[in-house]
């Protein structure tokens, strides 16, 4: 009997030494309206919300393997995706993924000066469509001001 050879991936796929996060994305995913309708910084994110939640233990207490954290040093540092002193277009375009629904924001540290929990969803699956909601459970203290504001001008 034959047997099986393992996959030797080509140089393109692999990691560098002690890069231990890997983020596969279903095609379905990156080809949906909600992903089409971010923008470049906010499809950026993402993809470093995915490779959060990939090598790291999260000390939530549901010990789920999809939550992760996003404070300054890793967008700033870490990933490089926004500078020090633009810590609103990180708000901005979190909101847009939760309001996309690629994000939840399973815990608000807002009020208590922790860093906020996220955890990935699969409501961007019936973004556009009439099912489509974003509880407000979801939201960040920066997505409720937001719509406070908003509220408070009409």
């Amino acid at each position: 009997m034959a047997r099986r050879r393992s996959y030797k991936a080509p140089p393109s796929e692999q990691a560098r030494a002690g890069d231990r996060k890997f983020a596969a994305m279903w095609s379905s995913l990156v080809t949906s309206p909600a992903f089409h309708d971010l923008s470049d910084h906010q499809a950026r994110l993402y993809l470093c919300c995915v490779l959060e939640t990939r090598g790291r233990a999260s000390d939530d207490p549901d010990g789920g393997e999809l939550y992760f954290y996003m404070n300054r040093h890793l967008y700033v540092e870490h990933y490089g995706i926004y500078g020090k002193g633009n810590e609103g277009g990180f708000r901005r375009d979190m909101a847009a993924l939760i309001e996309h629904g690629f994000v939840d924001c399973a815990r608000n540290g807002h009020a208590t000066h922790n860093k906020s929990l996220y955890r990935l969803s699969s409501r961007w699956q019936l973004w556009g469509e009439k099912g489509f909601s974003m509880p407000e459970s979801f939201m960040t203290e920066h997505m409720l001001n937001e719509r406070a504001k908003k509220l408070e001008s009409w």
